[in-house]
């Protein structure tokens, strides 16, 4: 079990989590560290968006807890849940009546306790995404990527102490995942958030996160910083396919999928 230095405000055990007929999901134990990033990452169908919606609290287990400091996140009011836990699902940019900055101002809103003034954390959380210049464009008129990015944008100016994101950089180009990865890792170390991002790039994942968790069939089959768990041969059963494993100057993992060798006609 991953070893908790200081107080975690989200935690889940015992979990079966999944639908009427079918258990997706199962987990003894997961904890979470103030001020960290951790990257789940796994293959399609491992349960990684059923997990963190669980998490979120929107997806109640068949049995099992998961708590936000301390009380049963499905036993508090949604006002409650949004002071402590915000959420960016992989549907989130349908706020198509909305400007992106009322958008992200809804977000500020939604935890009026948080340091700073509304009109800072929105300001920030525009500037982070890349968003200034389209504050009053409506998120109709915008691409894909960009209505995501104004999703993130409005969780970061909720400021909550944990934050979840299911795949948010799914729509966005280099640069732009760049931007939300720096802005999830300033998030954590500045202001001390639990973090979780379900991320399909594992490169991206080992280059910014803390600590991974690869999930396969459900469970966790790894858990561990990114140097461990991207050399685990755990990585490539999951993945079902031969990685290369190679490393950085600074000694960093990244993977490399392994090209299959063809036969010689």
């Amino acid at each position: 079990m991953f070893h908790v230095k200081h107080f975690t405000p989200l935690a889940g055990a015992d979990l079966v989590v999944g639908y009427p007929r079918r258990d997706v999901v199962q987990i003894d134990t997961l904890r979470f560290e103030a001020g960290e990033v951790t990257a789940l990452i796994g293959p399609n169908a491992a349960g990684k968006s059923t997990l963190i919606r669980c998490l979120a609290g929107a997806l109640p287990p068949k049995s099992g807890t998961v708590t936000l400091n301390g009380s049963s996140i499905y036993r508090i009011s949604a006002r409650t849940r949004a002071q402590g836990l915000a959420y960016v699902s992989q549907q989130s940019g349908d706020q198509f009546a909305f400007t992106v900055e009322e958008l992200v101002r809804l977000g500020a809103s939604a935890n009026p306790h948080a340091p700073g003034s509304d009109d800072e954390r929105v300001r920030r959380a525009l500037d982070r995404m890349d968003l200034a210049a389209l504050a009053r464009r409506d998120l109709a008129r915008l691409s894909g990527g960009e209505q995501q990015r104004a999703a993130i944008a409005r969780a970061l100016a909720q400021s909550t102490p944990v934050l979840l994101l299911d795949e948010p950089a799914a729509h966005l180009d280099l640069r732009h995942q760049a931007a939300l990865m720096e802005a999830v890792r300033a998030t954590a170390r500045e202001g001390g958030a639990t973090v979780l991002i379900v991320l399909h790039d594992l490169n991206l994942a080992g280059a910014y996160a803390d600590r991974l968790l690869l999930m396969n069939g459900g469970r966790i089959v790894a858990d561990g910083p990114p140097r461990a768990v991207l050399d685990n041969p755990a990585l490539g059963a999951a993945y079902q396919t031969d990685v290369l494993t190679l490393r950085d100057e600074a000694g960093n993992p990244y993977i490399h999928v392994a090209p299959h060798q063809l036969p010689v006609s």
